[in-house]
């Protein structure tokens, strides 16, 4: 799920939602709890393009999955990112 213009918190709060939902659903002749794991990344906090947001948003999605499942995990950002940011502070001024 792609969401423009919106923050960390709300990203967040938008997969919880998301998680909570699925959670919640139960199917007929269906015994097992349906979970969902979800992974965010953020541009600029993670990656510089699209290719790259999916591949931080695919590690954090793993990352969810093998802490246990059924979770939001936000990836960790990078320290190329973190370049990124400070070569464009440094541009603009």
């Amino acid at each position: 799920m792609l969401l423009p213009a919106t923050s960390r918190d709300g990203a967040v709060e938008a997969a919880e939602k998301l998680r909570a939902a699925v959670e919640s659903i139960s199917v007929p002749g269906v015994e097992r709890k349906i979970t969902v794991s979800i992974g965010i990344a953020l541009i600029p906090d993670n990656a510089g393009d699209a290719d790259g947001l999916l591949r931080e948003a695919d590690r954090a999605l793993y990352a969810a999955k093998e802490a246990g499942r059924n979770r939001v995990v936000v990836a960790v950002p990078s320290e190329a990112a973190a370049a990124r940011r400070k070569e464009a502070a440094n541009s603009a001024n």
